[in-house]
């Protein structure tokens, strides 16, 4: 057990009003980046004993980096009565169990996936769901997509699951058409992390909606784009060049914006990763760092042309926090 478990532990000892879920969060961060699997065990039996606390939902991270098929098991055990998930008990659990690939749980997070189900409840079972093999439900997922076409709103993980259709060029299209003419960017997420999942078959439609402004990629999904950027190993470095080479100073322009909200996310992110490929140091280098003696081609004389150097200082700024954070991690 390292020490941040014991600290862990003890802080969740306080009286619950005392605690601040920022605390679990920053431990938990550490437990899961430089833990094993005797500190997934612990604070993955402390989650087996105290369910619906919101503020614990980032232990889960530690759970599914370092837990295991056995403790998934007891997951199962306790918290699944009559195929269905028990009444109070974190969404969390369904991750877990698809995450460790328990046979069992498969046809309850099918149900939930594709079936109707509630917005959380939907993107936690799909989430499971995406590490099964599903080669036997291909027609009730392809019919589960289908049903999104055209539409506004809807479940929005579900999208997320075409990467499990053997056959889905056809798919992959009707998606991006979705998303570019009917679907509100509040509920995209799904189908960028989609793309990103069918490797490079989803690639072109992974870079068309990033930087069509109609997906709206600098905010209500900017998260799962940088999810789907690292699926795809696509670094900030490469978007940034993609960016300054546009025709159009109006693409420049949005460009930009999407690049320094999708950097604000990286850099903001309560995990810490260390082994990244494009980690801070990296980031700083990339963005922040004197090229022969002048900033020319730097991100702040880019971003100066469309009055935003400002918000490029403030991400150095914060950049400069997260490195010696990852130094300290080096360190650990």
């Amino acid at each position: 057990m390292i020490k941040a478990t014991k600290e862990l532990m003890d802080y969740l000892k306080l009286d619950r009003d005392l605690q601040l879920w920022q605390v679990i969060s920053a431990l938990a961060n550490v437990i899961a980046t430089k833990g094993g699997p005797e500190d997934g065990e612990i604070v993955g039996e402390y989650l087996l004993e105290h369910q619906g606390n919101y503020s614990l939902s980032a232990l889960y991270a530690v759970v599914l980096n370092l837990g295991n098929k056995g403790l998934a098991e007891r997951f199962y055990k306790k918290a699944i009565s009559e195929g269905n998930l028990k009444e109070g008990y974190d969404l969390e659990v369904l991750e877990v169990l698809g995450k460790f690939k328990l046979e069992e749980a498969k046809p309850m997070l099918v149900e939930y996936a594709l079936g109707d189900s509630s917005y959380y409840t939907n993107v936690h079972a799909v989430r499971g769901l995406l590490h099964h093999d599903c080669e036997d439900i291909q027609e009730r997922i392809r019919t589960s997509i289908e049903s999104v076409y055209g539409k506004g709103l809807f479940n929005e993980e579900k999208p997320s699951l075409v990467c499990k259709l053997k056959d889905r060029a056809d798919v992959l299209e009707r998606l991006y058409e979705t998303g570019s003419e009917y679907c509100s960017s509040d509920c995209n997420g799904g189908i960028f992390l989609g793309f990103s999942l069918c490797g490079n078959e989803g690639l072109p439609y992974f870079k068309k909606a990033m930087f069509n402004p109609s997906w709206e990629a600098h905010y209500p999904p900017r998260h799962y784009v940088v999810e789907g950027m690292r699926n795809l190993g696509i670094t900030f470095l490469e978007v940034f060049k993609e960016v300054q080479v546009f025709d159009d100073p109006e693409k420049q322009e949005y460009g930009l914006k999407v690049l320094l909200s999708l950097l604000e996310v990286r850099i903001e992110s309560e995990m810490t990763e260390v082994d990244s490929r494009e980690n801070y140091k990296d980031l700083m280098y990339s963005f922040f760092t004197l090229r022969d003696g002048n900033y020319s081609g730097d991100l702040a004389e880019f971003a100066k042309k469309f009055g935003k150097r400002d918000e490029v200082y403030q991400l150095e700024n914060l950049l400069r926090f997260r490195l010696r954070e990852e130094a300290f991690f080096k360190c650990f």
